[in-house]
């Protein structure tokens, strides 16, 4: 067997590595070229690196498992990316909007951060190969961040999650607790009692 073959370097079989954290078990630049070029490992995206064995997300979930590679087990799929996944907004992303804590910098444009404070462990899915906001916290985060996107934005995604039944207002009080900031929600809620009621 070679030297360099990933049985015997004990690379990440089950999921996206970076250069970094290759060199970090031992296996030079030059290692992982060699056995890219035998297709002993796949090559993603810049720095980027798969084991052929591994079970490969679907396109539409290529993007959100590399944001979770470069960003860290913390990151989640949310801001704008979120809410068109659950039809909250009408208008499709370029780029995928990731959450982030607070001193993640990045300069690839693909992908526009949410830096926050914020805990990253409530109302987020773990998937495979990344985390995505809940329906929940992606209202949530909606109505927490209206300086990015505008509150006509946030609030018209809350109204149709709520008019939809994709939420319901008790689990957005109660995340919204969890998160600290009953009351974000208390600033909205006569209104958004009225949609859940079917008032306008």
């Amino acid at each position: 067997m070679s030297m360099d073959a990933p049985s015997s370097i004990k690379l990440p079989t089950k999921k996206l590595f970076t250069t970094e954290q290759a060199q970090r078990y031992g296996v030079s630049q030059q290692t992982l070229s060699r056995l890219t070029k035998r297709g002993e490992l796949l090559r993603v995206a810049h720095g980027l690196f798969l084991h052929p064995d591994s079970t490969w997300p679907s396109d539409m979930e290529i993007d959100w498992a590399i944001a979770r590679t470069i960003f860290g087990p913390n990151s989640y799929i949310g801001g704008l990316t979120a809410l068109f996944l659950y039809n909250l907004i009408d208008t499709p992303q370029q780029a995928v909007w990731v959450t982030v804590p607070l001193k993640t910098r990045t300069t690839r444009p693909r992908f526009r951060l949410i830096r926050t404070a914020l805990s990253q462990k409530h109302g987020i899915e773990t998937a495979k190969h990344y985390r995505i906001a809940t329906p929940t916290r992606a209202v949530f985060d909606a109505l927490y961040f209206t300086e990015i996107w505008g509150q006509s934005l946030a609030f018209a995604a809350a109204r149709t999650a709520i008019t939809e039944r994709l939420i319901n207002l008790d689990e957005l009080e109660r995340l919204a607790k969890k998160l600290g900031h009953p009351r974000l929600i208390e600033k909205y809620y006569n209104l958004l009692t009225f949609e859940a009621l079917g008032l306008k």
